[in-house]
């Protein structure tokens, strides 16, 4: 982690040449809430399943190209680390799955900014989409082996072939903006992230579940 923040902090250090040109470049860091829906091909969720929330992190580097004074592209390059856990009754025991998954998130979204409000203040918001590759997975099990094949009733997986590589993101929410002279920009928002794609590799779990991850973030973010 500290070599990728280090990394984020070198390519921040170039983006003050460029914002003349209307490009920006800055950090991100963000705590999430990430959650799971998990349903079967006709849209119902399996009877006695319970998912719960997992805390998560999103750190990375963020873009913005202004078309104007109200608005730009938004964009960037986020490590998140999302998950979810989920509880269901099989032949009466209970199986348990906590689920951690790393990915890396290219976003692409319209910005838009409202006129000053007064001392640098800004009100802003977005929509967009985001593709979310596949970076680490670990999946913790007990009660029932969930895997095709596997034995013994509890463990770790970090099988990604388990985990499509790639699913998609629609992201939209709120915030504002903080512009202090001769230091930068001060970014916050609440931004929902809702899984659009399935995350299940239905041919290689051996089930039908389709799982979508979303997750509520506050951005925190400074550009140079």
């Amino acid at each position: 982690m500290k070599r990728t923040l280090l990394l984020l902090m070198i390519l921040g250090s170039y983006a003050v040449s460029f914002a003349q040109q209307g490009f920006s470049i800055g950090l991100r860091f963000s705590p999430i809430f990430s959650f799971a829906s998990i349903t079967d091909e006709n849209g119902n969720t399996p009877a006695g399943l319970e998912t719960s929330t997992v805390v998560g992190l999103s750190y990375g580097l963020n873009t913005h190209y202004g078309i104007t004074d109200n608005y730009g592209i938004k964009s960037g390059v986020h490590i998140v680390n999302k998950g979810f856990k989920h509880e269901e009754m099989i032949d009466g025991v209970i199986a348990v799955q906590d689920v951690n998954l790393t990915t890396v998130e290219i976003p692409l979204a319209l910005n838009g900014r409202s006129n000053e409000l007064g001392n640098g203040l800004f009100i802003n918001g977005q929509f967009g989409l985001s593709a979310d590759i596949r970076a680490g997975y670990k999946n913790e099990y007990s009660g029932v082996n969930p895997f095709p094949g596997g034995t013994g009733d509890s463990g770790t997986s970090k099988n990604t072939q388990f985990i499509n590589p790639v699913t998609f993101t629609f992201i939209f929410g709120v915030g504002g903006e903080k512009v202090i002279d001769r230091v930068g920009t001060i970014n916050f928002g609440i931004i929902y992230h809702q899984g659009l794609t399935n995350l299940n590799n239905r041919d290689n779990f051996m089930n039908d579940e389709i799982i979508k991850i979303s997750y509520l973030s506050l951005d925190l973010g400074y550009f140079f």
